[in-house]
């Protein structure tokens, strides 16, 4: 009788080979670009923290160097030089450097929260104050006016920054316009 062929089936089956397993290099690119991305992130968030530290130790030195200035009972020259020098700091030496009397006031004016009457008791007396030499001595007012000014001057010169930038970008395109 002939061998039955059917009776173990499984017998004749072969062992299944698993696939390997899967492997995590190399990155798909889409990791790649969520790595770039963080990367990114992480490099500007630290340079905005440090410049954001540089600035308010910059402004601490101002500050500390007006609070001598307070304890020595200087003049306004002297006050001025220092007011002179911190716009230099934030502003183009161009804008800066080359202004004095009236126009000088004017750019303090413009870049402080002060009008004109309040600021070292308006414009005459800062001139009087600044161009004689008899009592040109500062007043407790005026060392927490220029400490007040000290403290809103960023905020003024980043919105200066950015007036001077859109206007720069409408000039840009206006000239391309006339071309």
């Amino acid at each position: 009788m002939p061998v039955n062929s059917n009776a173990d089936p499984l017998a004749q089956l072969h062992d299944i080979i698993a696939p390997s397993s899967a492997n995590w290099w190399p990155l798909p690119i889409i990791y790649w670009l969520l790595i770039i991305v963080i990367f990114l992130l992480i490099v500007i968030i630290i340079y905005f923290i440090k410049r954001s530290k540089a600035e308010k130790k910059q402004q601490k030195y101002y500050l500390n160097t007006l609070s001598d200035l307070q304890h020595k009972h200087c003049d306004l020259v002297t006050l001025n030089q220092l007011l002179k020098g911190i716009s230099i700091a934030y502003f183009p030496r161009s804008l800066v450097a080359s202004l004095h009397g009236e126009a000088w006031f004017d750019f303090l004016i413009l870049h402080s929260s002060f009008d004109e009457n309040t600021l070292f008791q308006g414009r005459q007396n800062f001139m009087q104050k600044l161009y004689t030499t008899a009592d040109n001595k500062c007043t407790n007012i005026d060392f927490e006016q220029v400490n007040t000014w000290i403290k809103e001057l960023p905020a003024f010169a980043k919105k200066q920054a950015k007036l001077n930038t859109s206007s720069f970008a409408t000039n840009n395109t206006a000239e391309d316009l006339n071309v």
